[in-house]
Order: structure tokens, then sequence, then C-alpha cells
């Protein structure tokens, strides 16, 4: 059974919603695994990943980019 993030960045709410998993949105995007998992364990800020990047994945979830970009 998969653990579950207590408080989960947008990201993964949004990913989560979406019913897609990391590898799949990984595929989809072009953004590596380790970039995923690391922003949605909040090791590195999706706000400061590469644009084109925030945009494919909104894209893919069929959310706004501000639905997973984090409130700073």
């Amino acid at each position: 059974m998969p653990k579950y993030n207590p408080n989960p960045t947008k990201l993964e709410k949004a990913r989560r919603a979406a019913k897609i998993s990391r590898r799949k949105l990984c595929e989809l995007s072009g953004m590596s695994y380790n970039t995923l998992q690391s922003c949605e364990l909040r090791r590195r800020n999706i706000n400061r990943a590469a644009v084109i990047d925030v945009v494919r994945v909104a894209e893919i979830l069929n959310v706004p980019i501000r639905d997973i970009l984090e409130d700073e």
C-alpha cells in the first residue's frame, strides 16, 4: 500500500486528483522522475523549475499553473 504524504504540495494534490502516477506524468511531460519527486517532497521548489516543465505538467494535469506552484 502506498504511503501518502500528510502535507502534500499543490503539485502532488493535482497529480493525485488527475489519477496520474509520478512515472506516467514524467513520461508525458519529459520531466525527470527525480525532479518531480523532489518537487513533491519539497526538496526542490517547483516555482524554480524550468518554465516549459511547469507549463507541460499543468497542461497534462489540466489545471492552471497557479494550482501547482507553491505559495511563497
